[in-house]
């Protein structure tokens, strides 16, 4: 027999599906499904069913609760509701329609089908009706009671209001006089005990019952509420007095009480309450009645499974709340159903303006494939975190890592997305991968600084050479002084080079620093970038160095202050992307050196010069580390200095660095060699280089300088002259590839005092003194590559004490 024709009308194709395979499994007969408002009057008219289920939330023009109205005014048949929460409109519906009800979402079998029978005409649902369920049905106290849940949850979400309304509904219409509550404890699931709502009709007659009640706990089986535990379903007792399961038997026959009903609260298939029923005359069985508590106790089992979900809903918005990573709720659909503060700080939008878009309209680089494969992972419990970039509302974007977790609500699988900003990581992750290149690049230039330095030593001395020799012929002299002085400022560049890509510590000694000289020196080797490059993409630099003036010296790390007036400059370049001005003055100022330089460029507004320190503070975007001023900053604090920025937005910018006086004293003419004097008679010089051209011509000099010299180009040819000879002087080179310069010189260590030479190191490496001395090397002087003849025979004048 044909149960029903029912036509769905409903927007989302899941609920859809379900329903429908629910209503086939119960025999009813679905002729259509409808997703579009506009074509459901057209629908019933084709097809006459005997009820329209109908989406609340219909996206389209006429809605579904003027849709309703509609249908109700046109065909006249019964409407089941469904939405995802009870609103005034719904309510007011229940008032105005007839044969109406409603189901909150998802829907459940088992209320649907209560719904279903409630709504629709006993014809047509194949059950041939007893007298007393027809009469039953079209009772105003039932249909008043089906309605009492939809009015509780409106006016008073609370648990317990709902409960003492059925309760209070319940004794009125039906004539209970005695109305009580037990519930489940979290503790001990099998076992009832008596809740705070009840209902007397007489409070001073039936009070002592409800105390005796209070001393009881209902185990499953015992007792009426334990039954009803037990089996899950509505009990009533015709006579509690001849009941062999009743424990309260004799306050019940004190009090004259006749029979009992009770009924289960349930949340999916568990018990989680029972409410009871007594009364003082006998109640027959009644079917009808059963179905009706049934269906009350599946309503009240929803509004408890509601609040512990708005529960565990307000715990996860409290977390998120005060949480510092950013939360964002979505569904299926990709929808964005909630987020807390930090999101919205993050991307800019208002909480109203973010529940409007999907996860697309956030991710930078969004796939929807792959967060569809990511969420039927997250309904697996198999999702792993991914990396991505989230666009902001004002179209800038951020790399984040995700961290998708599943929570259920309305029985259906939503997804929260933890974003964890990498900003900063990826910054400093930028920075370490610059420092490593600029470490590779100082290793490099290093070796090529010491293998070019030793080919401007060759060059230079036999130039030199020449030059001494050839000092009367005017047709040489003259071309061999432009290479010997080329190869100085070739000499010049390589250190300058050099300097600058040194990172490794070579040159983190302090020493007196020349301000105005290294701020010069700064400037040209900047000017690559303020003029060759500029000029080439048609952009105009002026630099304005006549504020430079001569000042007093400061104590300092030369590679260290030159990082951050490199810093400086490169900032304010930054800041002038069509051209400008830089100028640079310095001074001095009550024991400060001051160093000042300004641009012409964009400025900063007073909020950014205060963040300007700030670790990873940007005004580059993706271009920049923001770790350039934090760095500065700490150097020059290291230098027991001051860095200071003005500027105004549209106005240029203005760095000032003052760094103290030094108190060093550093006598004038002084010497890196040793002045101790040793007879020239006799004089054994020991020359050690990988280059035998340096070799042969360091030989030829001090030949021709009437002293005996023998040189060889390895470490282990000279360890063997100096255990079998004794010289006055070693000058040996740092880099050898058998036997180094650093293990010759402890060698001599093993030679008697009074036979040990004086040891001098040349290098083209940037190695000094105070190296040789932290590695525990004895050494008198240095020479640099490539080094001045004519210096160097003045120095060696004083050293040995002997004539030029």
């Amino acid at each position: 027999m044909e149960h029903g024709r029912i036509i769905i009308v409903e927007r989302e194709q899941d609920t859809s599906d379900d329903i429908k395979l629910s209503l086939l499994n119960m025999g009813y007969v679905v002729p259509a499904v409808v997703t579009l408002g506009v074509s459901v009057l057209q629908t019933i008219e084709n097809h006459r069913p005997n009820l329209v289920i109908l989406d609340r939330d219909l996206h389209d023009k006429e809605g579904g609760v003027d849709l309703a109205y509609q249908i109700r005014n046109q065909f006249n048949i019964p409407i089941l509701f469904l939405t995802t929460q009870v609103e005034d409109t719904v309510l007011q519906m229940v008032d105005n329609i007839h044969s109406f009800r409603y189901l909150l979402k998802p829907v459940k079998e088992e209320e649907l089908r209560v719904s279903l029978k409630t709504l629709l005409p006993k014809h047509t649902i194949g059950i041939m009706p007893t007298e007393t369920d027809a009469r039953l049905l079209v009772t105003d106290s039932y249909l008043q009671l089906l309605q009492i849940i939809p009015s509780t949850v409106h006016e008073n979400g609370a648990i317990t209001t709902a409960f003492q309304q059925v309760l209070d509904e319940i004794c009125q219409s039906l004539g209970w006089q005695i109305g009580q509550t037990f519930f489940v404890t979290k503790d001990t699931p099998t076992m009832l005990r008596v809740g705070k709502v009840r209902k007397l009709e007489d409070e001073k007659r039936f009070k002592k019952f409800c105390s005796v009640t209070k001393k009881i706990d209902f185990p499953m089986c015992i007792g009426l509420p334990g039954r009803v535990l037990e089996s899950g379903k509505p009990h009533l007792i015709v006579d509690v007095t001849k009941d062999n399961n009743f424990i309260r038997v004799n306050i019940a026959k004190e009090l004259h009480l006749k029979s009992a009903l009770a009924f289960p609260v349930k949340v999916g298939s568990q018990v989680v309450a029972v409410l009871e029923f007594f009364s003082t005359k006998e109640k027959k069985p009644d079917s009808q009645l059963m179905k009706v508590v049934t269906a009350l106790g599946i309503q009240l089992g929803l509004i408890v499974e509601r609040k512990e979900k708005q529960g565990e809903i307000e715990k996860f918005k409290f977390f998120s709340d005060n949480s510092n990573e950013i939360h964002i709720l979505f569904d299926r659909e990709l929808r964005v159903l909630y987020v807390n503060k930090v999101a919205c700080e993050k991307f800019g939008y208002s909480e109203n303006e973010f529940l409007e878009l999907t996860v697309p309209d956030i991710d930078d680089i969004f796939e929807s494939t792959k967060y569809r494969e990511v969420f039927r992972a997250i309904e697996e419990n198999q999702v792993h975190p991914f990396e991505t970039r989230n666009r902001r509302k004002d179209e800038t974007n951020f790399p984040c890592k995700v961290t998708l977790k599943r929570i259920i609500l309305d029985g259906k699988p939503h997804a929260i997305a933890i974003f964890k900003d990498l900003t900063g990581e990826k910054q400093l992750e930028e920075a370490l991968l610059r420092s490593e290149k600029i470490k590779t690049l100082g290793v490099i230039t290093s070796g090529v600084a010491h293998t070019f330095n030793n080919i401007l030593t060759i060059v230079s001395s036999n130039a030199q050479l020449l030059e001494e020799k050839y000092r009367y012929d005017k047709a040489l002299r003259k071309p061999l002084h432009t290479i010997c002085r080329v190869v100085d400022e070739g000499a010049a560049i390589v250190d300058r080079m050099y300097e600058f890509v040194n990172v490794n510590g070579a040159s983190s000694g302090r020493t007196s620093v020349d301000m105005g000289a290294l701020l010069k020196e700064t400037i040209d080797y900047t000017k690559p970038r303020w003029k060759e490059i500029a000029q080439a993409r048609g952009i105009t630099y002026h630099i304005d160095s006549l504020g430079i003036k001569k000042t007093a010296a400061i104590w300092g790390n030369i590679a260290e202050v030159r990082e951050v007036l490199v810093n400086i400059i490169n900032n304010s370049l930054d800041a002038m992307p069509d051209g400008g001005t830089l100028s640079f003055r310095t001074w001095d100022d009550n024991g400060s050196v001051c160093t000042s330089i300004s641009d012409t460029g964009v400025g900063m507004s007073k909020k950014f010069t205060e963040m300007i320190y700030d670790s990873f503070f940007t005004t580059k975007r993706l271009e920049g580390t923001g770790l350039g001023m934090s760095i500065s900053h700490s150097l020059i604090s290291k230098h027991g200095g001051t860095i200071d920025v003005e500027s105004e937005r549209g106005k240029g910018c203005t760095v000032v660095i003052r760094l103290p006086v030094t108190e060093k004293v550093y006598p004038s003419g002084s010497s890196p060699f040793l002045t101790d004097k040793i007879k020239a008679e006799n004089i054994h010089i020991l020359v050690i280089d990988d280059e035998e051209d340096i070799c042969e011509s360091l030989s030829d000099y001090f030949t021709q300088n009437g002293i005996t010299v023998k040189s060889v180009s390895s470490g282990k040819e000279a360890v063997k002259l100096i255990q079998n000879e004794v010289f006055d002087l070693l000058i040996c080179d740092l880099v050898m590839p058998d036997i180094n310069g650093k293990e010759v010189i402890r060698m001599l260590d093993t030679v008697p005092v009074d036979k040990r030479p004086m040891v001098g190191i040349m290098t083209g490496w940037k190695y000094g003194l105070e190296d040789a001395k932290r590695e525990g090397l004895k050494v008198d002087f240095i020479i640099n590559k490539p080094f001045n003849l004519s210096k160097l025979r003045r120095d060696f004048t004083a050293l040995l004490g002997a004539g030029s």
